[in-house]
């Protein structure tokens, strides 16, 4: 019998979202609500990572200019409704 390959955890790692995400988050899987925000907003999709690539994306998010660093102030920019 094979086992069932189990499904990586992935980590929200874009600003707060009030009532919906906390940075740096674990899921199982992407929440409902921030599914939601993700259709208006597609950096938030980019921005959930597998845990796997969380540290390597912290470390990009202090460094300007990043692939990271701009969808993180995409993301920003979506929350303050600009």
């Amino acid at each position: 019998m094979r086992s069932k390959k189990l499904k990586e955890p992935v980590v929200y790692c874009g600003p707060d979202i009030l009532h919906v995400a906390r940075s740096f988050t674990a899921y199982t899987e992407m929440p409902a609500e921030l599914r939601k925000h993700a259709e208006k907003c597609p950096a938030i999709s980019v921005m959930t990572v597998p845990l796997s690539a969380m540290a390597e994306t912290r470390r990009a998010l202090k460094k300007p200019g990043t692939k990271e660093a701009i969808f993180y102030a995409n993301i920003l920019k979506y929350i303050q409704g600009r």
